[in-house]
């Protein structure tokens, strides 16, 4: 009979009750017990932020409604008390947040008329909040975790983001789930040089800074910011006002935790029996630091090799140890390999590919890659590659808010936009394509707002970039603002100066991952880092600009904070190596293409007559959408007497503006006719309202109305006899001054008819009372009796 360890008996106790008690909270018999109802309030910037807790939503683990101003957004957060998944593989957790119409006061513009989807704008604030609470989570914690945030109320006068992020802490921080929170988050804008807190919408549209930042009680946890070249001293700056202003906004979580008086529940990382782990250690260590020390491999070479060790080493280990689960055994696997690449940059000061911790690896750029494109280019930095398109559009196509965002105040149009496609092959792997995900749309994000800055505002065009990441070994978005930059002086588009970036890595000692710890022993900052140093190390920070200063940046900090010093240090040394590559872009292409390839797009704007314009229009709008059909152009009316001309090239322009010429500037017949005189016209069209005449010979014809046919009332030419090609005598009576339009009559030369008359006593009498001057009438009652008579 097969025995069972005592051991995997309490396992299989445990996952029993932990099932059952799961269900019972799923069908509502077991509650968590919850605290009463608390509130804190405090000011920032010129608002009030309220945090309350306790009154709704109480069967989730954590449940806040936080408010700032007239914002109002409920965040939740439940975290599942055993982890379904398998371990070392990092922490399931999901962050959805979701803006509906009806909090701005509007309806969805959709056929249902619901929220539906979910937009770049919702995606790109979750990936925000995502990136504040991630790296507080307790080192080990696997359980599956859902922060979920809905806005419930919009003022439109201030992006309700930084409401929804702080309320994302706090209902972790008032929640039993174990975290290493809270965090403070707010926005710093700088306007006429003095910093605003939590600016609004107006303040933004003028300011030269768009800083969010998250920090803890010692450390800077998210940075996220778009600038209008802001130099690296102006952004440290920045930085430690934001540090400073976010401490009321902790110290006001930690007060809701003590109010709702909730204990952290306790959870346990499953311990590996020491002889595994130095099994392990014992295949790993020495055939692992020989793989990261072959400055030769590649990308696919490394991989390759590091993942035969690795399948070998669980295999072994398996075999000389079948008791322990093999998921547990994968995860030493993945942590001994993550410890020697990590002690090689720390203690030996090797990169697994032997450059220097302030080295770039060789870039190449190419511009005008097809010549049918507007504007295209190349750009390789190591082995990662991206193609970078430029297309220019009409105004009209410019990107619309919808109306969600209009509700929060969002109204900004998007003339310029940047698309970044990541498909599977670039990674060498297999997968969907098409469609976007979540990172796509961040990448994108991040290298848009790095270019916006120096796109010209009055540019007369829309500007689409798109991206395709070719090859991918870290820094693809950056690679993209890289390469739009080029794109964009290909195109010809006037942009200020180039754009361009790297990505720093860090990677440091162990007591960084205490949350407590004000600062970190030894720690070492590299310079555009591979993808497997992204991965392996502890931060991502992405930084782009130009010679002027910075445009966007973005960090990724896999630990629980970063000291604001190392920050600041990063963001000098970004600058630095920003420098670098700028001299290699300028070195493609210095300034943007003087003459414009032939399939450029063209715009021009032609003025026209009032009167003119009515021809130029047609009936019912038909002439100019012949026009547009015929030369591929599109003909906008701005104002009453001016068009604009949109045209796929400059010579389709030139053809279009040609065509409207001779239809609008011939010679001015109606000079010909006399106010007041009979003319012969041919009627050359019937219709229900009239008749269409030609006054003159090889002249465009001229509506006679239903109305100035006769002085009794027609209801159809017809019914009086008119028929194409007949003749028929009117009056021209001149213009109307505010259409233009000529107006001709022919009951004008018919005479008048008598007033109506009835015998009565026979006597002829007028049906008016005029005919009888002042005189009354006689009473009704003789009249009829008369009248029967």
């Amino acid at each position: 009979m097969a025995t069972v360890s005592s051991r995997c008996l309490a396992r299989s106790k445990k996952d029993h009750f932990v099932a059952v008690r799961s269900t019972l909270k799923r069908m509502g018999v077991l509650r968590r017990s919850r605290h009463t109802e608390c509130k804190v309030e405090l000011e920032i910037g010129n608002q009030t932020m309220t945090l309350s807790t306790g009154k709704i939503a109480k069967l989730a683990d954590g449940a806040v409604v936080a408010e700032c101003g007239n914002n109002a957004t409920l965040v939740t957060a439940v975290s599942e008390e055993e982890s379904k998944g398998a371990k070392g593989m990092g922490l399931p957790l999901t962050v959805d947040y979701k803006e509906k119409a009806a909090a701005g006061g509007q309806f969805p513009r959709n056929y249902p008329r619901r929220d539906l989807g979910i937009t770049e704008r919702e995606i790109l604030i979750s990936r925000r909040i995502d990136r504040s609470l991630r790296s507080l989570f307790p080192k080990g914690y696997s359980c599956t975790t859902q922060v979920i945030g809905s806005l419930w109320a919009a003022d439109g006068l201030s992006d309700p983001d930084i409401t929804a992020m702080n309320g994302a802490s706090a209902a972790l921080t008032v929640s039993d789930i174990p975290w290493h929170g809270p965090v403070g988050v707010l926005r710093v804008g700088e306007v006429d040089g003095e910093f605003v807190v939590n600016p609004t919408w107006s303040q933004l549209m003028i300011s030269r800074l768009n800083l969010v930042v998250a920090c803890s009680e010692k450390k800077v946890v998210m940075v996220e910011a778009f600038a209008n070249e802001v130099t690296s001293e102006r952004f440290c700056e920045a930085l430690r006002f934001a540090f400073i202003e976010c401490q009321p906004i902790i110290q006001a979580q930690l007060e809701l935790q003590k109010q709702a008086g909730i204990v952290k529940r306790l959870f346990t990382v499953v311990a590996t029996p020491s002889e595994v782990l130095e099994t392990i250690q014992s295949i790993l260590v020495d055939r692992l630091d020989e793989i990261f020390s072959n400055f030769t491999y590649s990308k696919q070479e490394r991989d390759r090799e590091m993942f035969a060790v690795r399948d070998s080493c669980v295999e072994t280990v398996q075999e000389q140890f079948p008791d322990v689960p093999a998921n547990l055994i994968a995860e030493k696997v993945f942590a001994v390999t993550k410890a020697v690449f990590r002690r090689n940059i720390l203690e030996k000061a090797q990169r697994c590919d032997g450059r220097h911790f302030d080295a770039l690896r060789p870039i190449v750029c190419e511009v005008d890659i097809f010549k049918t494109l507007h504007g295209s280019s190349l750009f390789q930095r190591g082995e990662t590659q991206v193609f970078c398109t430029a297309t220019l559009g009409s105004l009209r196509s410019a990107k619309q808010s919808d109306a969600t965002a209009e509700g929060v105040g969002d109204v900004r149009e998007k003339p310029f936009i940047l698309h970044y496609e990541f498909p599977p092959f670039c990674v060498n792997e297999t997968g969907r394509v098409g469609g976007f995900n979540r990172r796509e749309v961040g990448h994108g994000n991040l290298a848009e707002k790095a270019l916006e800055p120096v796109v010209p505002k009055d540019f007369p065009f829309a500007i689409r970039l798109t991206s395709q990441v070719l090859e991918s070994n870290g820094s693809s978005s950056i690679a993209t603002a890289c390469a739009g930059s080029l794109a964009l002086m290909d195109a010809g588009i006037p942009i200020s100066r180039h754009v361009a970036g790297v990505a720093c890595g860090l990677v440091s000692s162990s007591d960084a991952e205490d949350p407590k710890k004000p600062d970190i022993e030894q720690y070492r900052l590299m310079t555009d880092i591979l993808g497997i140093e992204d991965f392996m190390g502890d931060m991502d920070f992405k930084l782009a600009g130009s010679r002027q200063g910075i445009t966007a940046l973005q960090a990724d900090f896999k630990v629980p904070g970063l000291p604001l010093h190392i920050v600041e240090e990063a963001v000098i040394k970004a600058t630095e190596d920003r420098m670098k590559v700028l001299d290699i872009l300028e070195s493609c292409q210095s300034e943007p293409r003087e003459t414009l390839k032939e399939n450029t797009p063209a715009l021009a704007n032609v003025t026209v007559s009032l009167t003119q314009s009515k021809k130029l229009l047609g009936v019912g709008g038909l002439t100019i959408k012949n026009l547009q059909d015929e030369t591929g152009s599109t003909i906008s009316r701005i104002d009453e007497e001016e068009f604009s001309v949109f045209a796929p090239n400059s010579k389709v322009l030139q053809e279009t503006i040609e065509k409207i010429n001779e239809l609008t500037t011939q010679e001015d017949w109606t000079e010909c006719l006399e106010v007041g005189e009979k003319y012969t016209a041919n009627i050359v069209d019937v219709r229900d309202y009239g008749v269409m005449v030609e006054l003159l010979p090889d002249t465009p014809s001229v509506l006679l109305h239903v109305t100035e046919m006769s002085h009794n009332r027609v209801y159809n030419p017809r019914d009086i006899g008119m028929k194409v090609g007949d003749a028929v005598d009117v009056k021209y009576l001149g213009k109307d001054e505010r259409t233009g339009r000529l107006e001709i009559s022919r009951k004008a030369l018919l005479p008048k008819p008598l007033t109506p008359t009835r015998k009565i006593n026979g006597t002829q009498q007028t049906k008016s009372k005029k005919a009888n001057g002042n005189q009354k009438d006689k009473s009704a009652e003789d009249f009829i009796t008369t009248y029967l008579k």
